[in-house]
């Protein structure tokens, strides 16, 4: 699973939407993830660190570990039951992934501000900028699942 992709929505993309991308054997699922579940997510991991006995730097510090908590949460679903659950998620199938290439994004000083996963299928380009796991790590987990297709 690749953790924490965001996509430009709305005027001007100045807003953003949030999803996991988890791969099967057959598609790409783009589970979307809602302001409210975010939330929810939050709040579980900061209860498990306080239940662990955490204190409270040790309770903030859990909170950042949400995407966690949601990836937990998928590993008991199936991938039927993960579209399902929010509105706004979908899949791509993978007979028609080309491929996918990470870029990275820079600002007007040619500074790396970011990187985009740009996924390229047969029906057009879908790009998502990470925010959930570094570009070395998403390169790892999709290049292991789809090997040739990450370039």
């Amino acid at each position: 699973m690749v953790a924490g992709l965001q996509q430009q929505s709305g005027f001007m993309g100045l807003k953003y939407k949030t999803f996991n991308l988890i791969v099967t054997p057959y598609r790409l699922v783009l589970a979307f993830i809602p302001d409210q579940m975010m939330k929810e997510a939050v709040t579980i991991a900061r209860e498990e660190a306080k239940a662990q006995g955490k204190g409270w730097l040790g309770q903030v510090a859990a909170q950042m570990s949400w995407l966690g908590v949601l990836l937990r949460r998928y590993q008991t679903m199936t991938v039927d039951a993960i579209l399902a659950l929010t509105p706004g998620s979908f899949f791509i199938p993978l007979n028609t992934v080309r491929q996918l290439r990470f870029r990275d994004v820079r600002d007007r000083e040619d500074q790396v501000r970011g990187t985009e996963l740009q996924i390229e299928t047969t029906a057009g380009r879908y790009t998502f900028t990470l925010v959930g796991m570094s570009e070395h790590d998403a390169r790892k987990e999709l290049s292991r699942a789809l090997g040739a297709l990450v370039k």
